[in-house]
C-alpha cells in the first residue's frame, strides 16, 4: 500500500526508514541497534522488568483518513555505541540529532548516514533536543534538569536549569520564537524567552509534563503523566488553562500533528494492570473514532485499561477515542 505521508507507531521499535523526510519528528523512546552495546545496563523505567534488546520490531502506521494499516518499513541506522537514544529531532538537510542516555553524548548523523560525536554533555540522559534558525541545538537533560545550547562546534553552554529533575521535551511558540519546555516532577512548564531567560510558568496537577504543542489558535495543548491529562493554556493568559481531557491510561506522552492537519495523542498505561484484551493480541482495535475505546467510557462496569490508544482532538477541542491496543507504543512521528 503506497502512503505518501503516514505517522509511524512502532512497539519498542530499534529501526527508522530514513529514507523519507519526517516532517515532525516527535520520538518518546528509541533504541538504535548496532555495533555492540556499550558497558552499562540495557534496561531502563519503560516497559517496566524488559530489556530494549528483547523489544519487538512490529510496527503500525496511521494514515491521513486516521485508520490504521500493519506493517513498518524499516532498517537499522546507528550510530552504534549507546544503548538508548531517549530523542531524536531532523535538522532540516535530511539528517538528525540524536540526544542519548547514560552517558549525554548528543549526536548528529547527516543526509548520508555519516555521524558524528558532536558533544558530550554533564547531563546523562538527553530527553529532548530541540534545533534552533542559527544552527545550535537545545538540549533538555535529566536527572538534574539541565537545558544546554550546543553550536555546530561541538561547544556547549548551559542555559539554565529546572527543579524537579527532566526536561521531557521542547517546543517553539510560533509567534514570538519563545521555547515552551515539559519538565517534572511535579509537573511543570517552563519558557526560555529571546532574551535567554529561564523561568517556571506553570504547575500541573501531575507527576510530569512530557508532552507539549502549539495549536492553530496560539493555546499550548500540554500532557502529563500521573494522570494523564490534556490541559489547554493560554500563553498570553496563563490563569486561562483548563483540563480539555483525562485519559484512562496514565500518561499522555505525544501529540501528533499531520500534514493535513490532524492531530492526535499517545497515551500509555504504566501501570502493570490487566488491559482486557486477549493474550498475543497485536492489531490492535481499530473502528475509527466511532467505536474504538467506546467501551473504556461504559459506567456500568469496571472499565479495562489498555497498554496504548491513539485519541484525535477536534478543531472545538473535543477528544474522540480513536485506537487502542495491549502494544507497548513507544514511538511516534509523522513522516513523508
Amino acid at each position: 500500500m503506497t502512503r505518501p505521508s503516514s505517522a509511524i507507531i512502532g512497539q519498542g521499535s530499534s529501526y527508522f526508514n530514513t529514507a523519507g523526510v519526517y516532517l515532525v519528528l516527535q520520538i518518546g523512546l528509541l533504541v538504535l541497534a548496532g555495533g555492540s552495546l556499550a558497558a552499562g545496563p540495557v534496561y531502563w523505567d519503560w516497559p517496566a522488568g524488559r530489556a530494549f534488546t528483547e523489544l519487538e520490531r512490529e510496527g503500525i502506521a496511521l494514515d491521513l483518513q486516521g485508520f490504521l494499516v500493519r506493517g513498518l518499513d524499516s532498517r537499522e541506522v546507528g550510530p552504534g555505541g549507546p544503548e538508548v537514544f531517549w530523542n531524536l529531532a531532523a535538522d532540516g538537510k535530511g539528517g538528525m540529532y540524536l540526544g542519548s542516555g547514560h552517558g549525554g553524548d548528543l549526536y548528529h548523523m547527516d543526509s548520508g548516514g555519516d555521524r558524528f560525536l558532536l558533544a558530550q554533555l554533564e547531563g546523562p540522559e538527553i530527553f529532548s533536543i530541540l534545533p534552533l534558525d542559527d544552527g545550535t541545538v537545545l538540549a533538555g537533560c535529566g536527572p538534574d534538569g539541565q537545558l544546554f545550547k550546543v553550536d555546530q562546534d561541538g561547544q556547549s553552554t548551559l542555559v539554565g536549569q529546572v527543579e524537579g529533575g527532566y526536561i521531557w521535551a521542547m517546543t517553539r511558540r510560533p509567534s514570538n520564537g519563545e521555547i515552551w519546555l515539559a519538565a517534572g516532577s511535579p509537573a511543570s512548564v517552563y519558557r526560555l524567552d529571546n532574551n535567554g531567560e529561564l523561568e517556571a510558568v506553570q504547575t500541573l496537577a501531575a507527576q510530569n509534563c512530557l508532552a507539549l504543542t502549539f495549536l492553530p489558535d496560539g493555546r499550548l495543548l500540554l500532557g502529563t503523566q500521573g494522570p494523564g491529562l490534556v490541559y489547554r493554556l493560554d500563553p498570553d493568559d496563563l490563569e486561562n488553562i483548563e483540563v480539555l481531557f483525562q485519559a484512562p491510561q496514565d500518561e499522555v506522552r505525544q501529540f501528533i500533528t499531520g500534514p493535513a492537519g490532524q492531530l492526535f495523542f499517545m497515551a500509555l498505561n504504566s501501570d502493570d494492570q490487566e488491559t482486557g484484551l486477549e493474550s498475543g493480541h497485536t492489531n490492535g482495535k481499530n473502528g475509527g473514532a466511532s467505536t474504538s475505546l467506546m467501551s473504556l467510557f461504559d459506567l456500568g462496569k469496571e472499565p479495562a485499561v489498555d497498554k496504548s490508544a491513539l485519541f484525535k482532538i477536534d478543531a472545538d477541542g473535543g477528544v474522540s477515542p480513536w485506537w487502542a491496543s495491549d502494544l507497548d507504543l513507544m514511538i511516534v512521528a509523522w513522516r513523508q
